[in-house]
């Protein structure tokens, strides 16, 4: 038995070590799952490239915790069920205020080495890496014997997400996200950045922002990539619009690699892109897809983009056409917020 004390050692990277070639199961029972969690954990343990692991989720949905679309990311995994504890009647309710509060995070690595890790880490980029948690990892087998009778008796009383699926996910985007219960992954490591303009305006912001699941942007005048006068491809965000994209809160010195963003668009194939922090506009750009290359548009000039979390990976990407524009603008003012860059005359928000 070992303990595993965040920040020092971390949990996600106990997991890691564990899924080798002779994993056979993977199985977790946690209180809530967040996009970016379920992108960081499949990213270090490679379970979206497995084809033969049996995987099972345990997940709570309690207050609105969990984000349809990190669940959707876990059941779309080869191999792979997605079950919500006590799941059909929290879809009953208005504010899935839970019955009894399912709080455990525990995480079983099965095969030719086998791990059970018990503690405080939520499914959650900042519970598996970045946050304070302290968990026990164990291969004795009467102990992963044991769990796996508890977890036995809760999955066959859970609801198979794809039952309440619609129900949730309506309800997830139509509920006050001020209303949230606030999770592990809204932590602000570095205070700092409550001092920037968007954000200072109202701290919950960044809260609404990482539970999100749509992105609008106008994308205004873009650089031409050269002197022949290419159409541009850096999109330039406000400062932190990165913690939608699943990257942490804190302030980095300028051209700073934050992380890279998969997107794709319908009939275009799929690119990976950097968002990086620009010092000379203090912005998170984006590196849009080049324009007109494998089904991506010709341009992006004065469009409007949305982007959406859909699956483990990737970020889909929609140009707004008709009155998608003002649709998508009155979502995010009942729901989320609207930002305007006035010296960019530019508007972006999300819902």
């Amino acid at each position: 038995m070992s303990l595993i004390h965040q920040p020092e050692n971390t949990t996600i990277a106990m997991i890691a070590n564990h899924c080798t070639a002779g994993t056979s199961h993977f199985t977790a029972a946690v209180a809530y799952t967040t996009f970016s969690g379920v992108k960081l954990l499949t990213d270090a343990s490679r379970l979206h490239e497995s084809q033969t692991i049996a995987k099972r989720f345990l997940v709570g949905i309690d207050w609105y915790r969990s984000e349809p679309s990190a669940l959707d990311a876990l059941q779309a995994l080869a191999h792979s069920d997605v079950r919500i504890v006590d799941g059909s009647y929290l879809v009953s309710t208005s504010t899935c205020q839970p019955r009894r509060t399912y709080h455990p995070k525990a995480y079983l690595v099965k095969g030719t080495s086998s791990v059970l890790i018990v503690g405080s880490a939520n499914l959650s980029r900042n519970g598996l890496k970045e946050s304070i948690e302290l968990s026990l990892s164990t291969s004795e087998p009467q102990a992963i014997s044991r769990f796996d009778k508890w977890f036995a008796a809760q999955w066959t009383q859970a609801a198979p997400w794809q039952r309440i699926r619609s129900g949730y996910t309506e309800q997830y985007a139509a509920a006050k996200k001020r209303d949230f219960v606030v999770t592990d992954e809204d932590d602000i490591p570095d205070r700092r950045v409550l001092r920037i303009r968007w954000v200072n305006a109202d701290p919950d912001r960044l809260r609404l922002l990482r539970a999100a699941q749509k992105l609008w942007i106008d994308v205004g005048g873009l650089h031409n990539r050269d002197w022949q006068g290419l159409p541009g491809t850096d999109l330039q965000f406000s400062q932190l619009t990165r913690v939608f994209f699943g990257a942490p809160a804190r302030i980095v010195p300028g051209n700073t690699h934050l992380l890279d963003v998969v997107l794709e668009m319908a009939g275009a194939q799929q690119q990976v892109r950097p968002m990086t922090f620009n010092r000379s506009s203090s912005m998170d750009r984006l590196s849009l897809p080049v324009p007109g290359e494998r089904g991506w548009p010709d341009q992006y000039d004065r469009e409007t983009l949305l982007f959406t979390k859909s699956n483990v990976r990737s970020f889909t990407v929609r140009l707004a056409t008709g009155r998608d524009r003002a649709r998508w603008k009155r979502r995010s003012a009942a729901h989320g917020f609207c930002i305007s860059m006035p010296q960019r005359q530019r508007e972006w928000g999300v819902f």
